[in-house]
């Protein structure tokens, strides 16, 4: 179930680290995008996380807020809860041969113009017991159109959403949210699946719901998201993408 933050897990041995270090500086750049070996991993820790979002937010009828960005945090040790802390920094970090900033800040990586949300390179030149490695994530959660929520809904009819072409979304990672703005506990959360989806809200459901009294006040958001945890030169690493959509709505009668 996706939480109302959307921002955005880590154990390596040092010597074993270096050695890869060695072998690998010459990763950076490149024009030709191959992935180091890797695994899928079962770990409950992690080195390090990679945290891409795009989002469009309709504001109004005359304005859209578009938007995307990525967040790369690394530790040793490895930890639990990667999306959080103080992340360590490496030697360099690159997304599509675009170098990404260590914000001392915030003890993490970040690049607010996510280089190519669509097909990620990423290009890490390790170090602090991070190994290098490449990784290409072409695995972007996306639909054939999230604007079909409407501008309205009607507590005694309910309402039915169509989204189709849905590709790329990993268990637990995706949803359609409504909330009336108003009360944090009248929200409701609908699942999507890879493919069609036909979502159903019920009069049930909405009968909670605040009406709006002038303009709009609740809202509707579709989240998508593709996660992978995978492990390179021993180290495991979370990989996320979302795709994110919301929009103002009245409630009424």
């Amino acid at each position: 179930m996706f939480n109302k933050s959307i921002i955005f897990v880590l154990i390596f041995c040092v010597v074993y680290s270096c050695k890869k270090n060695k072998k690998t500086d010459s990763i950076l750049p490149q024009t030709t995008f191959t992935n180091s070996p890797y695994s899928i991993s079962t770990s409950s820790v992690y080195s390090g996380s990679f945290n891409s979002v795009k989002w469009t937010n309709i504001i109004s009828s005359t304005y859209t807020d578009n938007g995307a960005f990525s967040e790369v945090y690394f530790f040793n040790p490895a930890r639990p809860d990667p999306e959080y802390g103080i992340g360590s920094n490496i030697n360099k970090l690159l997304c599509t041969n675009q170098v990404i900033e260590f914000d001392s800040v915030y003890k993490g990586y970040r690049n607010y113009s996510a280089v190519n949300f669509g097909n990620e390179f990423w290009q890490v030149l390790g170090s602090n017991g991070i190994p290098s490695f490449n990784y290409f994530n072409s695995n972007t959660p996306s639909c054939n159109n999230f604007n079909v929520a409407p501008d309205s809904i009607s507590k005694s009819s309910g309402f039915t959403i169509n989204l189709t072409g849905v590709v790329n979304v990993t268990t637990n990672g995706f949803e359609i949210r409504l909330f009336d703005g108003l009360n944090s506990d009248n929200d409701i959360y609908k699942p999507i699946v890879n493919g069609n989806s036909i979502i159903t809200f019920s009069p049930a459901e909405l009968s909670a719901f605040n009406l709006t009294t002038g303009g709009y006040n609740g809202y509707i958001s579709i989240t998508l998201e593709n996660k992978q945890n995978l492990n390179f030169y021993g180290s495991d690493f979370t990989f996320s993408k979302k795709n994110l959509f919301s929009k103002p709505i009245k409630i009424i009668p």
